[in-house]
């Protein structure tokens, strides 16, 4: 390196002492960085990476140089000046490469035009990066969708988040940041959207490191550039060519430039965009919005003819159009999103005051609305016998007036053009919910003759979904409460106790019925691990398999949507903590290909979610060194193998020698630990030096339901859920066991010694009886544990709707819930999971609730 560091010396000294008009100097100058060129490509000690960035930047350099002394360039001392930052990057860059320092943060100026590939990574505040975002390479394209729209309200949100912070930067303002910024690192790495990644990863170390004044400004900045790569990458999906996929090269993403009205291409009326099947419930649900966002924005336009200033309208009804166009983009339905941007644009003009809203311009946005519910007819149609959809509507005299007046020209609206109302298949909110027929014979794949069954969907409010399921439950507890009551003062008419329990049946159908309605398939999820371990793999340098096994398994919809967040980290630990190089699995045997897999199944009427590795397994030793160290347990505790490796579920405390924007700050697993009791589940690891970790995630079908098995101790009823149970009995004298020098008692059952929990010592009353001979024992399993709760009598089995404990009782250990029972009072339910932990820490308090 020292010759290289030589050139870099001279040609720093020679251009101190040249300007402009130095013809002489400015070929030496050019010379050296010819020289610089050569002898990096010939050094072993430079990274092809760096060879390759040197290079590009370099040749930039002598490119410049050749202008100026050519005399090409309209500013030559601009040009100079350009020349010196560039040379001053290239410096920093091989003084690192030197050191083995990581010059990620070194910058080049963008006026040179790097190439994306040899641009290194821009620093987090400068918002001209929005131009490096390239489109990702075969993304699937229903995942980049969905990405995409809901991200706006990510950035929303981060703006939020930071203008609190501005004014209290307390702990947990700060966390809401960082925890924002992490995941959408993680979804825009998932996404293949690595300069957007490394953005927020960037964002995130520098509110870390921020000792001073909350670095508010800098925030912002890095939110703004967030949202102006999000306007270009909408805007460059739009005038993709047809396809459900992205194109297999990287598109780049210049800044957004403003289309003359000459420019702008004709879309035929004839013109066929393919819908692919995939698609098809997404263009339902797209028509379905548009017609809604339609529907407001004409009483918005009444109100804005009445009130032109009305700002907060006119946004109103531009978001409308914004969002169809947005969508339309993504489907590759082009005359839609051409003439919603064009509307648009005309809007916009009204809310800048530069045009005003009245007359014709109300006039041709009526008439815009038109069009547009026409053209929404005729994809309704072409959507549901997935062929080609063809507009059929020539927009090139209308998209030519909404232009005309946005550039504050004057026209008449053309009402003779206006089309007929459209069809009442595409008006009528109720169509949506209209069952279509099947067709009678197959007709060709992705031709006109073939038909889809429309299974009559609508669009509902998830509170409106959630409140019914609410409801239901309630109906459940009047239903028993009447049950019981009825069974009592008319238990002898048997025509009453035949209809009660019909009433019954029914409403144990309707209960199932509005659950499945929020039931969904994971597959969601798991796909989008699936695209995450192969980038990860790629930016690691690591060979990894990823397979998956149950995705069709169904999931309540908002323990999916709670679970997809713990996955992403438990993925990227997998990935970054779990599996060794190629070199180092050769090394020990292995196959250099590793494999990660992720599988769902029913296990106990739960769902399990396991994520396992064949890497090299979790460190016992170093994993204790760092609690000790962070002060988590106290040093020469001891500890089962399996309290050390629960370990890193604490905050902070990663084992990870590097900080690297896949995983290492300790930001991760607490999240995942915390997502996971919240959805009353559980998590276990299973780790084996050189062979691998498995994370088992117990997941609830469901967080209203549970089948229970109603015990009383005392006077009171508590309920133990069904999954749980193994068996119940009597036990002899002789399984009654002491252990742990008289601190806890143990019972054997089948050859087993299982630990016994007294519930009247855990909840703090009196029972009816102290003998456990004289009651009895109901064993529970929580995975591969068990326990034996002792309890007075089983009243029966009963599904119960789980009512939340309430914020002034908080979290209470062995209690996930309560239940009202038929009789009007409260019962407990019981959390298994947390009474076999009791059962394994012999010194427990006894009465945990007073």
């Amino acid at each position: 390196m020292g010759n290289i560091l030589d050139i870099l010396s001279e040609f720093a000294q020679l251009f101190a002492e040249v300007d402009s008009k130095d013809i002489t100097g400015l070929g030496e100058l050019h010379t050296l960085s010819e020289h610089l060129i050569e002898q990096v490509n010939q050094s072993d000690e430079v990274t092809s990476r760096v060879q390759e960035t040197v290079q590009a930047a370099a040749t930039a350099v002598c490119d410049l140089l050749e202008k100026v002394i050519l005399g090409d360039v309209d500013d030559a001392d601009k040009a100079l000046e350009l020349i010196g930052r560039s040379w001053d990057a290239l410096q920093q860059l091989l003084e690192k490469e030197a050191e083995g320092l990581d010059a990620s943060g070194v910058s080049f100026p963008p006026e040179l035009n790097l190439p994306a590939a040899n641009q290194p990574s821009q620093p987090q505040s400068s918002c001209s990066e929005a131009g490096s975002i390239t489109l990702p390479e075969n993304v699937d394209a229903g995942i980049f969708r969905e990405f995409l729209a809901a991200l706006p309200y990510v950035l929303e949100e981060l703006e939020a988040a930071i203008l609190t912070a501005e004014q209290d930067p307390s702990e947990d303002n700060r966390n809401s940041i960082k925890g924002i910024l992490h995941n959408l690192k993680g979804e825009s790495g998932l996404m293949g959207l690595d300069a957007m990644s490394d953005h927020c990863h960037k964002t995130e170390t520098l509110l870390i490191e921020s000792t001073g004044a909350f670095p508010a400004s800098e925030l912002l900045t890095a939110k703004d550039y967030l949202q102006q790569a999000l306007t270009q990458l909408s805007e460059a999906i739009e005038d993709l060519p047809v396809s459900s996929q992205a194109p297999s090269e990287p598109v780049e993403l210049p800044p957004p430039v403003a289309m003359a009205p000459e420019q702008e291409e004709g879309i035929e009326p004839d013109r066929a965009f393919d819908i692919n099947d995939s698609d098809v419930s997404l263009v339902i649900e797209f028509i379905q919005e548009s017609l809604e966002h339609l529907e407001s924005a004409e009483r918005d336009i009444l109100t804005i003819e009445e009130n032109p200033e009305d700002k907060e309208t006119i946004n109103a009804v531009f978001r409308a159009f914004h969002t169809i166009k947005g969508v339309a983009g993504f489907l590759n339905l082009t005359p839609i999103g051409k003439l919603a941007h064009s509307a648009e644009n005309l809007l916009d003009q009204g809310r800048k005051g530069n045009v005003v809203l009245t007359g014709s311009c109300t006039d041709v946005i009526f008439e815009s609305m038109d069009v547009m519910k026409q053209m929404l007819a005729t994809l309704r149609q072409a959507a549901e016998q997935v062929s080609p959809f063809v507009s059929g509507v020539d927009l090139t005299n209308l998209i030519g007036r909404l232009k005309a007046l946005a550039s504050g020209e004057t026209v008449s609206s053309d009402k003779n053009q206006r089309p007929a109302a459209p069809a009442p298949a595409a008006s009528s909110t109720s169509q949506a919910t209209e069952s279509k027929p099947a067709a009678k014979g197959p007709g060709p794949a992705n031709g006109p003759g073939k038909k889809v069954v429309s299974e009559g969907t609508i669009k509902i409010n998830t509170t409106r979904l959630d409140l019914l399921i609410n409801m239901v439950g309630e109906l459940m507890v009047a239903q028993s409460m009447v049950s019981q009551d009825l069974g009592e003062y008319f238990g002898s008419n048997q025509r009453l106790k035949s209809n009660t329990r019909h009433l019954q049946k029914i409403t144990r159908e309707l209960q199932e019925l509005s659950m499945s309605m929020r039931m969904v398939p994971v597959h969601g999820i798991f796909q989008k691990m699936a695209r995450l371990v192969r980038d990860l793999s790629r930016k690691s340098g690591k060979d990894i398999e990823f397979r998956m096994d149950g995705a069709e398994t169904e999931l309540d919809r908002n323990v999916v949507e709670s679970i997809a967040d713990p996955l992403v980290h438990m993925v990227r630990n997998s990935v970054d903590h779990g599996i060794e190089s190629p070199e180092d699995r050769k090394a020990a045997g292995k196959p250099p290909t590793g494999i990660i897999s992720l599988r769902a199944f029913h296990q106990g009427g739960n769902i399990v979610i396991e994520i396992s590795d064949d890497g090299k397994g979790l460190n016992r030793d170093r994993i204790l060194a760092k609690a000790e160290k962070n002060g988590v347990v106290k040093k020469g505790q001891e500890m089962s193998d399996q309290e050390i490796y629960r370990l890193i579920f604490h905050a902070g405390l990663s084992t990870a020698e590097k900080v690297t924007d896949i995983s290492g700050r300790g930001v991760g697993m607490d999240v995942v630990r915390k997502n996971i009791e919240e959805l009353r589940g559980g998590v276990d690891i299973d780790s084996k030096p050189g062979e691998g970790t498995v994370f088992s995630i117990r997941l609830p079908l469901t967080l209203a339901v549970i089948d229970g098995q109603i015990v009383t101790v005392g006077k009171e009823k508590y309920i133990v859920p069904m999954l749980a149970i193994e068996q119940s009995l009597r036990p002899a004298p002789e399984q009654i066991s002491t252990v742990y020098g008289g601190e806890g008692e143990a019972v054997k059952i089948r050859d087993s010694l299982l630990p016994l929990i007294r519930l009247h010592q855990v909840f703090d009353i009196e029972p009816d009886h102290l003998d456990p001979c004289q009651s009895l024992v109901v064993v529970v399993t929580e995975g591969e544990n068990k326990c034996c709760l002792l309890v007075d009598d089983l009243i029966g089995q009963q599904q119960v709707v789980i009512k939340s404990l309430g914020s002034f009782l908080g979290s209470i250990r062995g209690v996930s819930g309560s239940a009202i029972m038929g009789d009007g009072n409260v019962a407990l339910i019981l959390d298994v999971p947390s009474l076999i932990h009791l059962a394994q820490n012999v010194d427990a308090p006894a009465g945990m609730i007073a």
